[in-house]
C-alpha cells in the first residue's frame, strides 16, 4: 500500500469467497489530517458510507457526496478527493459489472457521478448504515457486510452469470487488444448487443473499458517492476507505439508514465 494511504488511516479487507466475483475490497477509513488525494478509473464503482464530515470531489461532479450513503458511478477520468480531518467512512469497492445484480436497472451507471443512495436502490441500506455506525470493531463490520451482501445475493431471483466478470477476464488476458466483434463472437452475440449488455452492467463501452484495464496493468507493472524500463512495460502491456501509451496513460491519471513512476519511487 502507497505511504501515504498508511497516513491517513486507510485499510482495505477482501470480501468473503462467495462475494469475491463482485466484490474487490472493502475498506475502511479514519482521516485525522486534511489530506488531498487522486483516485484513478478501474473500471469499478462503489458506495460509501459516511459517518463524519464530508468528503470533496474537487473534479467531476461532486452532487451527493454530503450525503450518508453515497453511490460512486465508473470514472473515465481522476479526480481529486480532498479529505477534512474529521472524516469516518466505509467502503465497498465492486469490480467491472459487479455492481449491476444488486442494483440492475435502479441507476443508471452514468460515468464521473456520485449521488445520494436510497431504500429504493437497495433495500435495508438505511438500517445497514445504522448498525455499521453502532459497531466498533472492525472485524464485526465486515461480518455485517458480508452478510449483507450474501443475503441479497441469494434472494435474487436468477443467479448471476458472471457475464461481465469472463468479459473482464479475458480483456486482462489479452491487453485490451481484441475488437469488440471478436468479444462478441465469443459470447456469441451481434456486435450492437455486446455493446449495448457492457454498457448496461458496466457504464462503459467495450474499447473505453479495455483502455481502461491496459492502464491499469501498466500502473501495476510500474509500480512492482522496478528494473523494467517504460518502454518495455509499454510493449507488455501491447502498446508499440510510445506516443499512444504515453497519451492513454495521461489520460487516465493525469500524469506521463515517467511522471507516475518518479511519484511512486
Amino acid at each position: 500500500m502507497n505511504k501515504e494511504l498508511k497516513d491517513i488511516g486507510l485499510e482495505f479487507v477482501l470480501p468473503s469467497d462467495e462475494l469475491k466475483p463482485f466484490i474487490q475490497c472493502y475498506w475502511f477509513l479514519h482521516a485525522n489530517k486534511p489530506s488531498r488525494h487522486k483516485l484513478i478509473a478501474d473500471g469499478g464503482v462503489g458506495i460509501v458510507f459516511n459517518f463524519g464530515t464530508a468528503f470533496l470531489n474537487t473534479t467531476s461532479i461532486s452532487s451527493g457526496m454530503n450525503h450518508q450513503i453515497i453511490f460512486t458511478g465508473p470514472k473515465m477520468e481522476a479526480c481529486n478527493v480532498q479529505l477534512d480531518s474529521d472524516l469516518d467512512a466505509i467502503g465497498v469497492r465492486f469490480l467491472p459489472g459487479g455492481a449491476y445484480p444488486f442494483l440492475k436497472n435502479k441507476i443508471q451507471l452514468n460515468t464521473n457521478h456520485a449521488l445520494p443512495l436510497y431504500e429504493k436502490h437497495l433495500p435495508n441500506i438505511d438500517k445497514l448504515y445504522s448498525s455499521l455506525q453502532q459497531l466498533n470493531q472492525t472485524k464485526h463490520k465486515i461480518t455485517l457486510l458480508d452478510n449483507y451482501f450474501i443475503e441479497l445475493l441469494r434472494n435474487l431471483k436468477n443467479r448471476p452469470d458472471l457475464w461481465s466478470y469472463k468479459v473482464v477476464d479475458i480483456m486482462k488476458r489479452y491487453n485490451g487488444t481484441q475488437t469488440t466483434d471478436e468479444l462478441a463472437k465469443i459470447f456469441s452475440l451481434s456486435k450492437k448487443q455486446f455493446e449495448r449488455r457492457l454498457k448496461k452492467e458496466t457504464g462503459f463501452s467495450p474499447k473505453q473499458l479495455s483502455r481502461i484495464l491496459r492502464i491499469q496493468k501498466a500502473r501495476s507493472l510500474i509500480k512492482t517492476k522496478e528494473d523494467r524500463s517504460l518502454t518495455d512495460i509499454s510493449y507488455d502491456c501491447d502498446y508499440f507505439d510510445q506516443s499512444h501509451f504515453i497519451h492513454d496513460f495521461k489520460f487516465f491519471t493525469q500524469e506521463t508514465p515517467k511522471e507516475y513512476l518518479n511519484r511512486k519511487q
